[in-house]
């Protein structure tokens, strides 16, 4: 669509753009079976180009993991902002194991 304006031309348009490659996308992520919440806070702290971790951790539990929302911010929720556990580990791993296999019983 063009329109003339005091001599100048305005154009505007849609182009197609290409959608960005996402960080997780981009990672090359274990097998859900073979990894623990350790080893993928441990792989997510490590990757220097990720922005706003915790709320990666929870895009990568809701869309690698297939997780819910809600499940994914339980997670969370007892980790800093650096995703060291506010709760003792094995804690933190027993509410990995009951999120992502409730039927798991310890």
């Amino acid at each position: 669509m063009t329109a003339e304006d005091d001599d100048y031309w305005v154009i505007a348009g849609k182009y197609p753009m290409p959608r960005p490659v996402t960080w997780i996308e981009a990672t090359n992520w274990p097998p859900k079976e073979s990894t623990t919440l350790t080893e993928l806070l441990a792989m997510i702290r490590g990757g220097s180009d990720i922005p706003q971790m915790k709320i990666a951790v929870a895009k990568a539990l809701h869309e690698v993991y297939g997780l819910s929302v809600s499940k994914a911010r339980q997670i969370t929720s007892v980790l800093d902002e650096v995703l060291f556990p506010t709760v003792p580990e094995d804690e933190l791993e027993c509410l990995w194991r009951s999120v992502v296999s409730p039927d798991v019983i310890d």
